[in-house]
């Protein structure tokens, strides 16, 4: 079930050439596809409706937040499959709601199938992945999810919270570094704040079923789909399904990245930190000597894109 170029469909296709465009805004890079090719379930056969791939088509490649790429890159084998994931979502977003859900759940399995038979990604990562395009295809899906599991794994993990600034401090060992070593102390105080709030398991059990209730809601009204623009809507149980699938796949995934969430948020805020400084100082430079040639200020690349 390969990749193929749309000039020869006859030969798989296993190179792909893009072009990067100019930012649009800081930490954000787009690409853009220099070949057409679409995938096909057998060479020599045509494609499905929404399975090909236009020359210039816009691209983020895998949208990978950067506190996640020591686990999963943004770019790799699964680039062609990450290519036409977005291609799919972009047209299943042209659609109408119930129609365009139904598309982009089609384009989440065809995702998987592809990292899976195409990029020969490993059989617990290609359905992390899909677990998160699921999920988060949907932010409210997602979204509440996520908040879900932060919620458990600070009323669970408590203690976790309450002794970690001694160790997130050690990211400031560095004489130099000292000055920015509230930083990592700041965000663990402020997460062992909440896990002392939600320690009562009362409040504890409000809150999460708050949330669940919401993800629920979510979930049926992602799941309302059409197989045809403006056709009769219904609820679609295998949509429901996969969703909640996704969402079990998320709890069991979640827990061992805390530690790599953590550690790698604090650290690139040590670094804006960082590059803040050296703003300031340039532009002091700058103020206090006017009659030398100016240096140029740095930008504050704050959310570095791949």
């Amino acid at each position: 079930m390969p990749f193929v170029d749309s000039s020869d469909k006859s030969v798989p296709k296993t190179t792909l050439r893009l072009r990067q465009d100019a930012l649009d805004r800081p930490g954000k890079s787009n690409f853009t596809c220099l070949d057409a090719f679409w995938w096909t379930p057998e060479v020599g056969k045509e494609p499905g409706a929404i399975d090909t791939v236009a020359k210039g088509a816009s691209t983020d490649l895998a949208s990978i937040p950067p506190f996640l790429w020591g686990f999963i890159p943004s770019y790799g084998s699964h680039t062609m499959s990450a290519v036409l994931h977005d291609s799919q979502c972009k047209t299943a977003r042209a659609q109408d709601r119930a129609y365009g859900a139904s598309l982009h759940r089609h384009a989440d399995g065809r995702f998987r199938e592809t990292l899976r038979d195409d990029a020969r990604v490993g059989g617990a990562t290609h359905w992390i992945m899909w677990a998160a395009v699921r999920l988060f295809g949907d932010p409210k899906v997602g979204g509440t999810l996520g908040a879900c599991i932060v919620i458990g794994l600070l009323h669970w993990a408590q203690e976790l919270f309450a002794s970690g600034a001694n160790a997130l401090s050690e990211l400031t060992i560095l004489p130099w570094l000292r000055p920015l070593a509230f930083v990592p102390r700041l965000a663990v105080e402020a997460l062992a704040f909440a896990a002392e709030w939600l320690r009562p398991d009362g409040r504890f059990v409000v809150v999460l079923a708050l949330l669940a209730s919401a993800f629920v809601l979510f979930v049926v009204l992602r799941s309302i789909e059409s197989e045809a623009p403006g056709g009769p809507r219904r609820l679609d149980p295998k949509a429901v399904g996969s969703l909640l699938g996704a969402g079990l796949i998320a709890v069991l995934v979640a827990p061992p990245l805390l530690p790599l969430i953590v550690v790698t948020g604090l650290t690139s805020l040590l670094r804006m930190l960082m590059d803040l400084v050296v703003f300031v100082l340039t532009w002091l430079v700058n103020q206090l000597r006017p009659s030398v040639e100016t240096t140029a200020l740095p930008t504050l690349d704050i959310f570095p894109g791949p």
